[in-house]
């Protein structure tokens, strides 16, 4: 996919979430920035709170479990067919839409809203599938995304604020891509460079 049509895919699907979010949450009393707080404090330590995202990220790439081992292969099909194309600033960009544009709709307006009626864990149940439904480009990424969705949803209740899992959320996807991208075995610019040394 080209540059600039994978970008404004990127804008159209995770920005257009975050407006979403905020237009609903306008008319149904639930204003974003009522749940937004910042200190450093809380930066590291949702960024720290990523660890165990990435060891679990590892894991399933090292471990040779079949289950682990189809959700790699689903993954090295679709990164780069949605990713290959960016460069490295893109990634930092799309990354942060996709933290903040989801983490609002997901983990804020919807968690916010379902917990008022039925409480706090059947409300982070039903946001966590939701959210990998959302991102049901394939089944192993879905089953992927509905378990950092629980994680990130967590997050969001141990702290109390919202940009704790918008920073996770963020961070880890910046770190993830980039290590795919750049490093990872049989990432896009690897293949790109061993053609160039054949050349």
């Amino acid at each position: 996919m080209e540059r600039r049509r994978a970008l404004g895919l990127i804008i159209l699907y995770e920005g257009g979430l975050g407006v979403v979010a905020v237009s609903i949450g306008y008319f149904t009393n639930w204003h974003f920035w009522k749940h937004l707080s910042w200190n450093t404090g809380l930066f590291f330590q949702s960024v720290l709170a990523t660890i165990p995202m990435f060891v679990f990220f590892y894991l399933i790439f090292k471990l040779p479990l079949p289950a682990f081992t189809r959700i790699v292969a689903e993954i090295q099909e679709i990164i780069p067919l949605l990713f290959g194309k960016l460069k490295f600033f893109d990634l930092l960009f799309a990354s942060f839409l996709a933290g903040l544009g989801e983490e609002l709709l997901f983990r804020g307006l919807m968690q916010y809203h379902i917990t008022g009626f039925i409480g706090q864990i059947p409300s982070l149940l039903i946001v966590s599938i939701a959210f990998g439904l959302a991102h049901l480009i394939t089944f192993g990424y879905a089953i992927i995304a509905t378990i950092y969705g629980l994680y990130l949803g967590l997050l969001a209740l141990y702290f109390d604020n919202l940009l704790s899992p918008i920073i996770a959320h963020t961070f880890y996807d910046f770190i993830a891509l980039v290590y795919y991208m750049y490093f990872g075995k049989n990432s896009p610019n690897e293949k790109l460079g061993n053609r160039n040394d054949k050349n």
